[in-house]
């Protein structure tokens, strides 16, 4: 997961860890899994952007304040280097 911060990579990680023991708990003594109750835990989306590091908050922003439809591709190109700075700063 190349750019992933590690943070969200160790949180998928025990979240993973989690669903998995849940759905190791929903086999009857067949072994077959109870469909209905499995479908409960997988019924959720995780998002990148729900994290708690700031510059991906700040990227978040500044893409949700553009209107691409008014710009001209020079500000297109322009407002992509300003995100690219927030996220990489270096």
């Amino acid at each position: 997961m190349a750019g992933m911060p590690k943070t969200l990579l160790e949180r998928a990680t025990e979240i993973l860890h989690e669903l998995e023991s849940k759905n190791l708990s929903l086999e009857d003594a067949t072994g077959k899994k109870k469909i209905k109750e499995a479908r409960d835990f997988t019924s959720f989306q995780l998002n990148i952007f729900d994290q708690t590091d700031i510059n991906l908050r700040k990227a978040k922003d500044e893409l949700l304040s553009m209107d691409v439809n008014q710009m001209t591709p020079i500000e297109c190109m322009m407002a992509l280097l300003k995100i690219r700075k927030i996220l990489d700063p270096e």
